[in-house]
């Protein structure tokens, strides 16, 4: 049975069980939503353990050194930052298009919604789903996505396939905050960890990454604001094309970094994946 389906059918389990529970015990939905997302990633760090220890998979060589320079991190956290800024401005000429083809889209995504809030929600879930965000989140993804699939189709199919492959499927799972953006994230994440052999870089901006995403919902727990009513959202149509325009004014600009970036970081000559040379040369 592959990887893949063994996480798919253990997460089925454990969501089932999770909801069934919730309905026993009559949980809010917020907290079986919690939950789950949980039971997610638990259940994904399950099958890859057992596949590595199926498989000899040291998980050492797979992280590679855990001693980063100092210089080093902020170089990437600096090339992080600018993935940020490519990833919400995608989102916004997305939306741009959106507008353009048809406002009433853009009406209906900003009916009732105002920067910085969010589902009404108890300070203990959100504080809950942070720390899955931020945390959890990004140690299990950067070892399925990076870690093991990314090493496993790197020996297979060539490393630079492997990248986009599992950057696109990384991307799939976070459609609905971004494919464009997760995509070359994606890709970035790649090419350090295949730079650098450590897993524990990609890690950590991924997790900076998820902290700067979680603003909206950080910033709901410290600020009371007021929804734009939908009668009065026609008052800030201007307003919202003008950032909208602006936006998409700046992903045309940023877009040709990104890809110099990744140009530049891709590193030439390397035919053996991360895994591979870190076993070889024992750097863990």
């Amino acid at each position: 049975m592959s990887v893949v389906l063994k996480i798919i059918l253990i997460n089925v389990l454990f969501l089932g069980l999770i909801i069934f529970i919730g309905l026993l015990i009559n949980l809010s939905a917020d907290y079986v939503n919690i939950a789950g997302n949980m039971a997610l990633y638990v259940g994904i760090l399950i099958v890859l353990v057992h596949t590595f220890n199926k498989k000899g998979i040291i998980i050492k060589g797979i992280l590679g050194s855990l001693t980063i320079h100092k210089d080093e991190l902020f170089k990437y956290v600096g090339i992080q930052l600018l993935f940020v800024l490519f990833s919400i401005t995608a989102i916004i000429t997305v939306l741009n298009i959106l507008f353009i083809t048809n406002e009433d889209i853009i009406r209906e995504i900003f009916k009732n919604t105002s920067p910085g809030q969010v589902e009404n929600k108890s300070i203990l879930v959100t504080i809950i789903g942070l720390s899955i965000t931020i945390t959890l989140a990004p140690l299990v993804e950067e070892f399925l996505f990076r870690g093991f699939l990314f090493n496993k189709w790197g020996e297979s199919i060539g490393l630079f396939k492997a990248m986009l492959l599992s950057s696109f499927i990384f991307s799939l799972l976070h459609f609905n905050s971004g494919f464009i953006g997760h995509f070359f994230l994606g890709i970035l994440y790649c090419t350090i960890y295949l730079k650098t052999r450590k897993l524990l870089i990609p890690i950590l901006l991924h997790s900076l990454n998820n902290v700067i995403a979680s603003v909206p919902m950080i910033l709901s727990l410290l600020l009371t604001t007021n929804s734009i009513p939908s009668d009065d959202l026609g008052k800030y149509i201007n307003q919202i094309s003008f950032v909208l325009n602006t936006g998409t004014i700046m992903f045309i600009f940023v877009t040709p970094l990104v890809i110099y970036v990744l140009r530049i970081l891709y590193p030439k000559g390397i035919s053996a994946t991360p895994y591979s040379i870190n076993l070889l040369s024992r750097l863990y």
